[in-house]
Order: structure tokens, then C-alpha cells, then sequence
């Protein structure tokens, strides 16, 4: 899928370790129950031109790529558009396994 039009949606994290121009979206899957809750991310490029808090809700679009991170290949989405949109009910924040 690399060099494909992706749109995804997820919680934005800013973290202070990352180049400014990166950031990572985020949401949490699970398979029986919030114990076993583990976040499933993407790293997200040009990050800089998003003006949001941590943990608020992004629509991401863009190309898909992908990144090095402390020598790991990594997914990565080169935005293009980024939304803050509401957070969705709860029923729809998590993805299920």
C-alpha cells in the first residue's frame, strides 16, 4: 500500500522525543476486555501543521510511507489534511480483535 491515499481517524499524540515535524495517531484495540487494551499507532509526518492538544481526535489523510524510527521501519502517513473532529461514542473509539 506504500504510496497509496490513506484517511484514517485516531487519537494525536505529540511526543516531546520525536522530531517536531512527526507525531503519532493512535487508538486502542482490544481483544476480550480493557485488560488487554494495547494502543495500535501510526506515525504521522508533517506533523507540525497540527494544531491540537494530545489526545484530541484527528481525521488524517494522506500518503502512506514509510519512516525509520530508532533504526525500525515503521508505517508512517505524509499528511495532507488533518481534522479535529468530536470523539466518537465510546462504542466506536476502540477496535476489536
Amino acid at each position: 500500500l506504500e504510496g497509496k491515499q490513506v484517511t484514517t481517524e485516531g487519537l494525536f499524540y505529540k511526543d516531546p522525543n520525536l522530531p517536531k515535524d512527526q507525531a503519532i495517531l493512535f487508538r486502542f484495540q482490544m481483544v476480550c476486555c480493557a485488560a488487554d487494551a494495547m494502543p495500535v499507532w501510526i506515525l504521522l509526518e508533517r506533523a507540525d501543521m497540527i494544531e491540537a492538544a494530545n489526545e484530541t481526535w484527528l481525521q488524517v489523510s494522506g500518503t502512506l510511507k514509510r519512516a525509520s524510527i530508532n533504526g525500525n521501519e515503521v508505517a508512517s502517513i505524509a499528511i495532507e489534511t488533518a481534522d479535529i473532529k468530536p470523539a466518537p461514542p465510546p462504542s466506536e473509539q476502540y477496535l476489536f480483535f
